[in-house]
């Protein structure tokens, strides 16, 4: 048995392992950060420490999560690194048999690899994340996103 939090992003159900999640909390505004990436709400504070807020919809979809009564923030960790993501809804702490789950296999979702596996229900197919990758995929954004101005900066500048 595999327990995991399910929620809703863009009307898609999400899960992530529930020992890789610290706590569900109800919306909160985050602190804005000047010249973030716009999947990058701001920051929050938990526990003394600064929490990037990512909006899922906006990394995935490339559509910002209406702000409703119904949006929660996860707060996820993998070692000392702290994450939180806005979703629409959580559906639950659900149990999951071994055999419900189908791994992402690379050579036919290529650079999807922040997708873990695919839970198969009897009503839906849930996406697992890979946190790790997650992590990874958001820095490598980033640093596409400043190789792309540096190089417009290096062209507007001849």
């Amino acid at each position: 048995m595999n327990k995991e939090i399910v929620f809703i992003s863009h009307e898609q159900s999400f899960s992530l392992p529930i020992e890789q999640t610290e706590k569900i909390i109800q919306w909160q505004k985050p602190v804005s950060v000047p010249l973030e990436h716009e999947f990058v709400l701001g920051i929050i504070k938990y526990h003394q420490k600064v929490v990037p807020v990512i909006d899922l919809s906006k990394l995935f979809y490339n559509k910002p999560t209406k702000i409703t009564e119904q949006v929660k923030l996860i707060i996820s960790y993998i070692g000392e690194q702290f994450l939180c993501f806005l979703v629409e809804d959580i559906i639950g702490i659900i149990d999951f048999e071994d055999d419900l789950f189908e791994e992402v296999e690379s050579e036919t979702f290529l650079e999807k690899e922040f997708l873990k596996s695919f839970i198969k229900t009897e009503t839906d197919i849930i996406l697992e994340l890979n946190l790790i990758k997650l992590l990874q995929l958001k820095a490598l954004l980033l640093l596409e996103e400043t190789s792309l101005e540096l190089m417009d900066e290096n062209n507007n500048g001849e």
